[in-house]
């Protein structure tokens, strides 16, 4: 839920009727990209206890209009911090045509038992494409996601060319 910080009052709240079924422990990561020069925040991201990252698209000063999209379901992983977000100025070719994305960089653990070796975690860059536009794109699942992990030769050709095609690396 988002509140009027002066007097409390509700703006705007989600929920389970939005498919949000799982605690939010983090902060947002806010992006103002400023498509529109109208100097407001435009998008809210935020991770949850299932493995789920979040878009609030709230760029529109009438909160009736805002909406919410499931950017990521990456599995049975504690997103517990924020996602930095970075905003890409370049274009990205892919499949053969410019496309801008923004960089959504999260990483997932268990606070809970920190040193718990046993437990499996990653780092995800989730690619935003929909950076301008009100048109969603399907949620990123693992599998849309190139494995950098075995790949960390530094300048290999695989590996950029494989992301171009992808939705992001983990």
């Amino acid at each position: 839920f988002i509140v009027d910080a002066a007097n409390g009052t509700l703006i705007k709240a989600w929920g389970t009727a939005n498919g949000m079924n799982d605690s939010v422990p983090s902060d947002p990561a806010a992006l103002n990209v400023d498509l529109d020069a109208g100097g407001l925040l435009d998008r809210i991201y935020i991770g949850d206890l299932g493995g789920n990252v979040w878009r609030f698209d709230i760029a529109n000063k009438d909160s009736t209009a805002w909406t919410i999209h499931k950017l990521a379901a990456l599995g049975n992983y504690k997103i517990l911090f924020p996602p930095a977000v970075v905003k890409q100025q370049h274009r990205y070719v892919a499949e053969g045509a410019a496309q801008r994305f923004d960089a959504v960089y999260v990483g997932t653990g268990d606070r809970e038992r920190p040193l718990d070796a046993s437990s499996r975690n990653i780092f995800v860059m989730l690619k935003d494409f929909d950076t301008n536009s009100t048109v969603k794109e399907r949620t990123i699942t693992p599998g849309d996601l190139e494995d950098v992990t075995s790949q960390v030769t530094a300048g290999s050709t695989t590996v950029q060319a494989n992301l171009a095609s992808k939705k992001g690396w983990l």
